[in-house]
C-alpha cells in the first residue's frame, strides 16, 4: 500500500509531479515552517500519554512514525526482543487491506516478513493508514507566511526615509548616520557637506504617514487564528480569539464539542490497535489524553464531556 501521506520534501514533490502538472506551490519550505512543524508536532502529541510501555521501547520513535506515517509493526525480534518498528506493507485481504508487514533494520541482520495478526500486529493512529504530517504541514507552512510577514513588515515599518548623495562618500556619511541612530545612540556626529547650501537637510521623508504601513497587530492576530484552527482541528479545546469576552456559555460548549472529533478518532484507532498488540505480545500498554486534557473535557461546568465515553 502506498503512503502518500509521507513528508516529502518540496524537491521530491516537484520532481515526481512536475512532468504531470506543473510544480506543486510550496511557498515555506524553509527552516521558519520546519520550526513550526517540530512545535505543532509536539503539541499534537503532547494530547496523549502512553502507561505501561516496556522499558526497552523508545516512544519518541513510536511517536514520530504515527505521526509521520500513520502506523508502524509491533514485532518479535531474535536480537531486541518484542518492539516497534516503522515497516512497509504488501498484500490485500477482501477489503484491501494489507496482510504483510516487512521490517528491515541493519541491527537486525535480517529482514522480517511477517504475517499481520499472526506474526506481529500494527499500531496505527487514523483509521486510512496515513500520518497527520499533512495537516501539520498545512498550518506550518500559513505560520511560517504569516511570521516571515511580520518581520519584513517590522523593517518596512523602521525607517521611510530617502537619502540623496553626490558622491560615493556622501552615500557612506549617510549610512554611517543612519547606523548610529538606529542603533539608539542619542546623536550622530556628520559632516556639514550632508547638509544644502541654505542649510535644509539633504534627506526627504519616503512617507509621512508609518502607521498606514504597520500591520503587525492585524498579522499577529492572523497569527493567533491560525493557531486557534489549528488547535480546534486536532481537538484541543479553546475559545475563538476573535470572539473574547462576548462568548456566551452555549458557543463555547459547542466549539469545545467541535473539537473532540478528530482527537477522540485517533485515541480510538490507537486504542483499539493497541488491544490487539497487548493480547498477541502479553503486554498491557495503555493510551489516554494527558491529565489537563482530561480535566477539560470532564468538567461538568463548562458542559464538556468525555468524547470517549459519551460516543
Amino acid at each position: 500500500m502506498s503512503n502518500p501521506g509521507a513528508p516529502y520534501h518540496f524537491d521530491t514533490i516537484n520532481q515526481l509531479e512536475s512532468s504531470i502538472v506543473p510544480g506543486t506551490l510550496r511557498p515555506a519550505d524553509n527552516q521558519l515552517a520546519l520550526y513550526y512543524r517540530r512545535y505543532l508536532a509536539q503539541r499534537l502529541f503532547a494530547t496523549f500519554d502512553f502507561g505501561n510501555v516496556p522499558d526497552n521501547w523508545d516512544m519518541e520513535y513510536v511517536r514520530s512514525i504515527l505521526l509521520a506515517f500513520g502506523y508502524l509493526a509491533v514485532v518479535r525480534t531474535d536480537k531486541f526482543g518484542v518492539i516497534p518498528q516503522q515497516c512497509g506493507v504488501s498484500g490485500y485481504n477482501v477489503y484491501y487491506r494489507p496482510t504483510r508487514a516487512i521490517v528491515n533494520n541493519p541491527l537486525f541482520g535480517k529482514t522480517y516478513d511477517l504475517r499481520i495478526g499472526q506474526d506481529c500486529e500494527l499500531l496505527r493512529m487514523t483509521p486510512d493508514w496515513r500520518g497527520v504530517a499533512d495537516l501539520i504541514g498545512h498550518y506550518a507552512d500559513l505560520l511560517a507566511i504569516t511570521a516571515t510577514s511580520i518581520i519584513v513588515n517590522l523593517y518596512n515599518s523602521r525607517m521611510a526615509y530617502v537619502f540623496a548623495g553626490t558622491s560615493k562618500a556622501m552615500g557612506e556619511s549617510f549610512k554611517t548616520m543612519y547606523d548610529q541612530l538606529a542603533r539608539g545612540n542619542p546623536a550622530a556626529f556628520i559632516d556639514k557637506q550632508l547638509f544644502n547650501e541654505d542649510g535644509s537637510p539633504n534627506w526627504t521623508k519616503f512617507d509621512q504617514n508609518l502607521g498606514q504601513n504597520y500591520i503587525v497587530d492585524k498579522l499577529q492576530a492572523a497569527e493567533r487564528g491560525l493557531l486557534a484552527q489549528f488547535y480546534q482541528d486536532i481537538g484541543i479545546p479553546n475559545i475563538p480569539f476573535e470572539k473574547g469576552e462576548r462568548l456566551n456559555l452555549e458557543e463555547s460548549t459547542r466549539n469545545e464539542y467541535a473539537t473532540e472529533c478528530l482527537i477522540a478518532l485517533w485515541k480510538r484507532t490507537i486504542g483499539s490497535t493497541l488491544d490487539k498488540v497487548n493480547n498477541m505480545f502479553d503486554l498491557s500498554i495503555t493510551v489516554d489524553y494527558n491529565k489537563e486534557l482530561k480535566e477539560v473535557y470532564n468538567d461538568g461546568q463548562t458542559g464538556t464531556t468525555d468524547p470517549e465515553r459519551d460516543g
